[in-house]
């Protein structure tokens, strides 16, 4: 298991079965994903912002920002992912 214990505590463990080592964070992944060693991830499930004014999204002021946030994201998750592994990213619907 990794050593996140740096984290805030509302970005740490949310969930941990020792039998399968599935570990499950709660965190913002800018801060979490650099501290993951390469190809040691065999899924990732992800709902990114969708840059519609929510208020949890203060920080994304242009859809460059918004871009960089994505590519900067997903390039790390390429990072992490194992060989033929996946992921599943959520996408809103348009009417949202």
């Amino acid at each position: 298991m990794i050593d996140f214990s740096n984290l805030p505590a509302k970005d740490r463990l949310y969930y941990f079965d020792v039998e399968s080592s599935i570990a499950i964070y709660c965190a913002d992944c800018r801060d979490i994903l650099p501290l993951i060693p390469d190809k040691s991830i065999d899924l990732v499930l992800t709902s990114p912002p969708y840059f519609v004014g929510k208020e949890y999204e203060k920080y994304l002021i242009t859809l460059d920002d918004y871009w960089g946030l994505l590519e900067d994201t997903f390039t790390e998750v390429k990072r992490l992912l194992n060989a033929g592994r996946q992921i599943i990213v959520n996408i809103a619907h348009d009417s949202q």
